[in-house]
């Protein structure tokens, strides 16, 4: 089974800055982390770019990595 079709349990936290919005989900594998950005001509929709699981791993560390995402540290 996919593990992002597992129900999440919850948002926990999200980041925007920019072009760029991280959401950090957790389900009952653990935490994971959905990365999505704004394209220049489609300036109110977000598409995800990638998501992270982050099973094995706290909620700060996911929270950095969505921290990561949008300051463009993770490119």
């Amino acid at each position: 089974m996919n593990d992002m079709k597992l129900k999440p349990l919850g948002e926990y936290h999200t980041f925007i800055r920019d072009n760029r919005k991280a959401i950090v989900l957790r389900n009952s594998n653990g935490f994971y982390v959905e990365l999505y950005q704004r394209e220049t001509s489609h300036f109110d929709d977000y598409i995800l770019r990638e998501t992270r699981e982050l099973y094995n791993n706290s909620e700060s560390y996911a929270e950095s990595c969505a921290e990561n995402w949008v300051d463009g540290v993770i490119k």
